[in-house]
């Protein structure tokens, strides 16, 4: 037995001139090619796919229906689904936090302001007047409640930043659309 390659063009073979190894890996396994797919690799607009052995000719004959048949779909639903997922990360985030009956901006200039202010807590006069990023001024009573609205504003970041990165990885591990179309982002704020 001598491992054997088949090359395809990625450009000229495949649907929509992509390559998704691990969806292809999956297809050929499924199928009804004898040999045993020994592994896939692409380079350029090369497509290089290796068997354990030499394929018989009605094998090839599968395995180029498989290629020309190959849409990248899998690559192109993890991205839809990242980008929304993103998008609600952002748009959540964008809302502001809520604290003591007031919402406040969370943009990265805000977030600066926040540390300042915090760094800053046991130097000010108190109460301390600041605003929120949406028309109002809120009066900090002392330096404690700087500090508890410091780990609130900085709570909300974390939850949304976190369960997106934790999103993200549930995507990345889908081998199937299916089990991308089946991830749903019903995140809400606790």
């Amino acid at each position: 037995m001598a491992e054997t390659k088949y090359t395809y063009s990625i450009l000229d073979d495949t649907v929509d001139d992509k390559v998704d190894a691990g969806e292809l890996t999956i297809v050929i396994v499924a199928s009804d090619i004898s040999t045993v797919l020994s592994h896939i690799n692409t380079d350029g607009d090369d497509l290089d796919i290796f068997f354990v052995d030499a394929l018989s000719a009605g094998d090839i004959t599968t395995l180029t229906g498989i290629v020309n048949a190959h849409a990248a779909t899998l690559i192109d639903a993890k991205m839809v689904k990242k980008e929304a997922i993103l998008e609600k990360t952002e748009e959540k985030i964008g809302e502001g936090i809520f604290y003591d009956d007031h919402y406040f901006s969370v943009t990265p200039s805000a977030k600066t302001n926040w540390l300042g202010l915090t760094i800053a807590k046991d130097s000010l006069t108190y109460p301390h007047s600041v605003p929120t990023g949406f028309d109002h001024i809120y009066e900090f009573a002392d330096a404690s409640e700087i500090e508890a609205f410091f780990g609130t504003g900085m709570a909300f970041i974390q939850y949304w930043e976190q369960s997106n990165e934790q999103l993200f990885i549930a995507v990345d591990a889908c081998t199937t659309v299916s089990e991308v179309d089946a991830i749903v982002d019903n995140r809400t704020y606790p």
